[in-house]
């Protein structure tokens, strides 16, 4: 058995840079990013369309660099090949898939798999949340990679990137999925505007905007991080699985919807650098109240494959008490065109 390296002595993937930074803190020399953000935005199973799509969706959104798996090989080049390759994974979905991507990308490259330790840490807490001295426990439980993660990561991968849900609804019920998967991908679900299976002609924001708008204020201008925080525990979740960048993003498309936005920004100095902040509008209000009037004037937002709120049929979350699938939305025949939503 080959015991865990020192945390000096390896070569750490990290998902996203916050990880990163634990990372070093902890001691690591060598550390690797990973920090697409691959929770939204469109992404693709094909290496070099992938690469496309990520480019043109950070030039769109942020203009920032990032680097992905795609670079992995090269990056691997530059550093000691006697080091081992330390894979670090949490219940998080940006890790999930972070991680996911990583270990294709490292088999599409050949490293060997007996290079390979992967760090699979418990509960929805990022590995940048984490506290540094919490990194080198976690790095003694370490595990060689196993055929089977490799095989899980591939079928993760394929199912996040395919057209339509129906993959990562296969996905996370199949046996050996990989490591967080099967837990993670709700978070995933918690973009898609929501059903209840007993009501199924009436429709609900999705959980993501649901904590998003219910996060403002009517009076008070708020940061996406006071945002998270007013949402209670479901913002800290979503903050966590997703990243504060996809918050934002989603909340200035709020903000941009036509004649009568939910939500409004403006941008205010603070300390040399620009904040924007949010506050929720009477439209927003109505939303929360009574749902979507019509799900397709609602914004659309690119994950993976799909795009959330647009195609034919359009896919929902429909939630049966604590259970929730991903299934294509069927209008009650003679069911009013305006859909009102479940509280609560």
């Amino acid at each position: 058995m080959v015991h865990p390296p020192a945390i000096d002595r390896a070569i750490h993937l990290a998902p996203g840079r916050a990880a990163g930074a634990r990372l070093r803190e902890a001691g690591a020399r060598h550390v690797v990013l990973l920090d697409d953000g691959l929770t939204h935005g469109p992404s693709a199973a094909e290496p070099r369309r992938h690469a496309r799509l990520r480019r043109a969706h950070r030039a769109e959104v942020s203009g920032a660099d990032a680097r992905g798996a795609a670079d992995l090989a090269a990056t691997l080049v530059l550093l000691p090949a006697e080091l081992p390759v330390v894979l670090w994974t949490s219940g998080a979905w940006r890790d999930v898939l972070a991680a996911a991507q990583a270990l294709v990308a490292l088999r599409r490259a050949r490293i060997p798999a007996r290079r390979v330790r992967l760090v699979a840490a418990e509960g929805p807490q990022p590995i940048g949340e984490r506290a540094a001295g919490s990194l080198t426990r976690l790095l003694a439980r370490s595990r060689p990679v196993r055929p089977g993660d490799v095989r899980g990561a591939a079928a993760a991968w394929r199912a996040f990137t395919a057209r339509t849900p129906a993959a990562l609804e296969r996905a996370r019920r199949r046996p050996g999925a990989f490591p967080g998967f099967a837990a993670a991908v709700a978070e995933h679900a918690a973009l898609f505007p929501r059903v209840e299976r007993l009501a199924p002609g009436r429709l609900s924001l999705s959980a993501l905007d649901r904590a998003l708008l219910a996060g403002l204020s009517r009076f008070w201008w708020r940061d996406v991080a006071e945002v998270t925080r007013a949402a209670g525990r479901s913002g800290r979740i979503l903050a966590w699985a997703h990243g504060e960048p996809l918050l934002r993003w989603r909340l200035l498309d709020w903000c941009a919807v036509e004649p009568d936005p939910p939500a409004e920004f403006h941008v205010q100095a603070r300390g040399g650098r620009h904040v924007i902040r949010f506050r929720v509008t009477p439209a927003g209000r109505r939303l929360l109240a009574e749902g979507l009037p019509d799900p397709r004037r609602a914004p659309p937002l690119a994950a993976g494959g799909q795009v959330v709120l647009r195609g034919r049929p359009l896919w929902v979350c429909e939630v049966d008490g604590d259970g929730w699938r991903l299934v294509p939305w069927r209008r009650r025949k003679g069911a009013s065109r305006r859909v009102r939503v479940t509280r609560g």
